[in-house]
C-alpha cells in the first residue's frame, strides 16, 4: 500500500471514529479503532525496521559543529599523510625514512601525553581545542610556504612532522574528553562511531584528492588546503558552547604532579581500563605500520605511483567507513567484548592475506576488508573506554591511551627496517601472524573483556 493511500484511509477512519465517539456507539467505536490499528501496523513495522540511529547524535547542535570541524581536520590529516610519505619516499627511496617521518608524528604522544591529560582535566576543554588547532593552522601554513617557495628539504618535512605531532598530542585527549559533554550517554557510542565514520569518509576522498593535488600542484598545494581546513575547525570551536564542568574547580586544587599520578593510579586499579589500554597499544604497534609502508607497496610492489597510492588509501578508507557507519547504524551493540576480540583476530588474518597478495585489484579488496575490521575494533575500543571511566579523570586516562601512539613508532621503525631486508609483503604477513596469535590468547585469558 502506498503512503498516500494509507494516509487517506487513516484520515477517513479517524473521522468515523470521532463521529461514533460523539454518538456513543461503543461497538462501532471498537471496530473503527481496530481498522485504524490495522492501517497503521505496516507503517509501524517498517518504521521499526528502518529506524537506524545512524545520525541521531547530530541533532545536538554543539556536537554537530564539532563533527563538521573534525571532518575538515580529518580530511587535512589524510592530505598530510599522503604528502609527507610520498615526498620523503620520492626524495630518499627509503622505506625506513618513510617510516621515520610518519613515526615522528606520533612520537610526542609518549612524552607530552601525561601533561596534556592533566591539562584536559584542569582547564577549559573548549579553550584547549581552540589554542591547539590555531597552533596547527600556523605550523601547516609555514610548511606550505616552504614547499611553495622551493626552500623545503627532507629535514624540514621531518621537523614539521614532529611539530605537528606535538600539537596532536595535546588535541587528542581533550577531543576524546569533550565528546561526552556534547551528547547524552545513550548517544555516546553513536557519536564515537559517527566521528570515526566521518574520519574514514574523508579517508576515502582525502588520499585520492591528495594524490591528484600532489601530481598537479605539488606538496605546497596540499599543505595550503590543510591549513584552510584547520581554519574551518577554529571557526567551529568559536561557535560551540560546552557546558561547564562541576568538577573543574576541584581538579585545579591538587598539584600538577598529584593530578598526573591520580590518573596513573586510577588506570592501575581498574582492571577493565588497564586491559583495554594494553590491547590498544598492542594493536596500534602492530597494525599502524601498514600506513607507513603503503607508499612502498605502491612504489615497489605494484609500481603505481602517487595516484595509485591515493587510490589504495581511498579504498582502505572506504572499508573503514563501512565498518564505522555500520556500528553507528546498529547503535548499542550487545556482547561488545566478543565482537571486539573477534575483530582483533580478523585484523591479523586479513593483514596476512593482504601482505601476500601480488595482484593489485585483489589486494585492494583485501585492504578494504582489513579496514572494516580495524575501524570496528577501534570504535568499540573507544566506546568501552569512554563508558569505563569517570569524567573527572577522563582526560588523564585518554592521555595515557594516547601515549600508546608514542610507542607506535617502535613498530613503525621495526617494520620499516624489516621491509628493507625482507620486503614489505613479508613484513606485513609476519605482523599479521603475531596479531592473530595475540587475539587468540586474549580471548582465552581476558575474561574481564570477553564478558563486556
Amino acid at each position: 500500500m502506498s503512503s498516500t493511500s494509507r494516509d487517506v484511509q487513516t484520515n477517513a477512519a479517524t473521522a468515523a471514529l470521532e463521529t461514533d465517539a460523539s454518538t456513543g456507539d461503543d461497538a462501532r467505536l471498537a471496530q473503527v479503532d481496530a481498522q485504524i490499528n490495522s492501517i497503521e501496523a505496516p507503517r509501524s513495522r517498517w518504521s521499526r525496521t528502518l529506524n537506524l540511529r545512524t545520525f541521531s547524535s547530530l541533532k545536538h547542535r554543539d556536537f554537530a559543529l564539532f563533527f563538521v570541524g573534525s571532518s575538515f581536520v580529518s580530511a587535512g590529516q589524510w592530505l598530510q599523510q599522503i604528502t609527507l610519505s610520498w615526498l620523503v619516499f620520492e626524495a630518499t627511496r627509503s622505506p625506513f625514512m618513510v617510516s621515520l617521518v610518519i613515526g615522528l608524528t606520533t612520537l610526542p604522544f609518549f612524552f607530552a601525553g601525561p601533561v596534556s591529560g592533566v591539562l584536559a582535566d584542569r582547564l577549559n576543554r573548549r579553550f584547549l581545542l581552540l589554542v591547539t588547532h590555531a597552533y596547527l593552522f600556523g605550523v601547516t601554513a609555514i610548511m606550505a610556504l616552504l614547499l611553495v617557495t622551493g626552500i623545503a628539504e627532507v629535514w624540514h618535512l621531518l621537523v614539521f612532522s614532529l611539530a605537528s605531532g606535538i600539537g596532536w598530542s595535546f588535541i587528542w585527549p581533550v577531543r576524546m574528553a569533550i565528546v561526552p559533554a556534547l551528547v547524552p550517554r545513550e548517544e555516546l557510542m553513536n557519536s564515537i562511531a559517527l566521528s570515526s565514520a566521518s574520519m574514514n569518509f574523508t579517508r576515502i576522498a582525502g588520499p585520492a584528492l591528495g594524490g591528484l593535488l600532489l601530481a598537479t600542484m605539488g606538496g605546497g598545494g596540499n599543505f595550503s588546503v590543510q591549513a584552510i581546513f584547520y581554519g574551518v575547525m577554529v571557526l567551529m570551536i568559536l561557535t560551540m558552547k560546552v557546558p561547564e564542568r562541576p568538577d573543574l574547580g576541584q581538579a585545579q586544587t591538587s598539584s600538577f604532579w598529584n593530578g598526573m599520578m591520580e590518573g596513573v593510579r586510577y588506570v592501575r586499579k581498574n582492571e577493565v581500563v588497564l586491559a583495554l589500554l594494553a590491547l590498544g597499544v598492542t594493536t596500534l604497534t602492530l597494525t599502524m605500520p601498514l600506513q607507513s609502508l603503503l607508499p612502498v607497496f605502491a612504489g615497489e610492489v605494484y609500481d603505481i605511483g602517487p595516484g595509485g597510492l591515493g587510490i589504495m588509501m581511498s579504498f582502505a578508507g572506504l572499508g573503514a567507513f563501512v565498518g564505522t557507519l555500520t556500528v553507528a547504524s546498529i547503535g548499542d551493540i550487545k556482547r561488545k567484548g566478543h565482537v571486539f576480540l573477534t575483530c582483533f583476530a580478523a585484523m591479523g588474518i586479513w593483514l596476512v592475506i593482504f601482505g601476500l597478495t601480488p595482484w593489485l585489484p585483489l589486494a585492494i579488496v583485501f585492504l578494504m576488508i582489513l579496514s572494516v575490521f580495524q575501524m570496528t575494533f577501534m570504535t568499540i575500543h573507544q566506546t568501552l573506554l569512554q563508558t569505563a571511566v569517570t569524567d573527572e579523570v577522563r582526560g588523564r586516562v585518554f592521555s595515557i591511551n594516547m601515549m600508546t601512539f608514542g610507542i607506535m613508532p617502535l613498530g613503525t621503525f621495526a617494520a620499516g627496517g624489516a621491509a628493507e631486508v625482507i620486503g614489505a609483503p613479508a613484513t606485513m604477513a609476519i605482523m599479521g601472524v603475531i596479531i592473530t596469535i595475540l587475539a587468540v590468547v586474549s580471548f582465552a585469558r581476558l575474561k574481564v573483556i570477553r564478558e563486556l
